[in-house]
């Protein structure tokens, strides 16, 4: 999936672009569905201290909450 304001690719788990927060648009998903977080960061991401997401490391905003890095 793609930004449909920046064009920046964006992970389907995604709720804003890493780039240019804007607001994504997701698919309805069951439970089931839901895609879980693991607890362990990599030296490859930051974690959000507003929500607690974990964000690829060339995130400038977080896509769980849209808070910058």
């Amino acid at each position: 999936m793609y930004c449909k304001n920046c064009g920046t690719h964006i992970n389907d788990s995604g709720l804003f672009c890493k780039m240019c927060g804007t607001k994504i648009s997701q698919p309805e998903t069951s439970a089931s569905q839901a895609t879980y977080y693991s607890k362990n960061a990599s030296p490859d991401t930051w974690q959000c201290f507003g929500c607690g997401m974990h964000n690829e490391a060339s995130a400038k905003v977080c896509r769980g909450c849209n808070s910058p890095k």
